[in-house]
């Protein structure tokens, strides 16, 4: 599992460094990318992880992991699929 979710992380890694080296970021904040690297390594470490951000969720989902909305109907929670 832990597998999976690095070399699912790694790409997204990649897709992030790309975005901003080209500067077309589309939807995606300055302040997104940094909580898809924090939820990115919380991922790695304990397999879930929270966040309230629509687009980091939305971003998580187009690279393979499972979303979900936490019984609150605020929280999305991530993990790996």
């Amino acid at each position: 599992m832990k597998e999976n979710i690095a070399k699912k992380y790694n790409a997204m890694q990649s897709d992030i460094e790309k975005k901003l080296s080209t500067g077309k970021m589309g939807s995606l904040s300055l302040y997104d990318m940094k909580t898809i690297c924090d939820c990115g390594k919380q991922l790695l470490i304990h397999h879930s992880v929270n966040t309230v951000a629509k687009s980091v969720a939305d971003y998580f989902k187009r690279f393979g992991f499972m979303v979900t909305m936490d019984f609150n109907n605020v929280n999305y929670v991530i993990v790996e699929a």
